[in-house]
């Protein structure tokens, strides 16, 4: 319906490794509209939180952010939602991409060290009744230099 937000998310193969993406869109919106704040502030968070993979730091390290950004910033949710997954289909904030979906995650306890050449899914996701459900996603490379985000909002 006019107003609600509908969201795509893509997963498949190319040369044999995953891509997984999502994107949304306010149905029937011209410019912006008070429904957009809670695209934007999913899409600040995700390229927020790719900025956080660094090689040397493990996905807990990383993940640190994803907390301080919804919880302390936003105060849009509470801890327990996110640990029951008001943000994400599991308790984490992105995940490994290649041969299949794993590790490193991007979440609490995640000991795995980022490296040059890992291939990472950041995402989120977020319900309003009122408006549906939203997700954004990008799929990140990290390299010596930082993280290269390759599928650009």
């Amino acid at each position: 319906e006019n107003g609600q937000i509908y969201f795509m998310s893509v997963v498949g193969w190319c040369r044999g490794y995953f891509f997984d993406i999502a994107r949304n869109k306010i149905v029937g919106a011209k410019g912006k509209s008070r429904h957009n704040t809670t695209l934007d502030a999913l899409n600040e968070f995700i390229l927020r939180q790719a900025a956080e993979l660094k090689p040397g730091r493990t996905g807990a390290q990383a993940a640190a952010f994803g907390p301080r950004y919804f919880i302390d910033d936003l105060k849009a949710v509470t801890r327990a939602e996110i640990e029951a997954g008001a943000l994400c289909p599991f308790p984490a904030f992105g995940h490994g991409l290649g041969l299949n979906y794993g590790r490193p995650y991007v979440r609490e306890g995640e000991l795995m060290v980022l490296k040059p050449g890992m291939y990472i899914a950041i995402e989120a996701n977020y319900a309003d009744p009122a408006l549906g459900m939203a997700e954004a996603e990008v799929n990140v490379e990290i390299t010596t230099d930082g993280p290269c985000i390759l599928t650009k909002l």
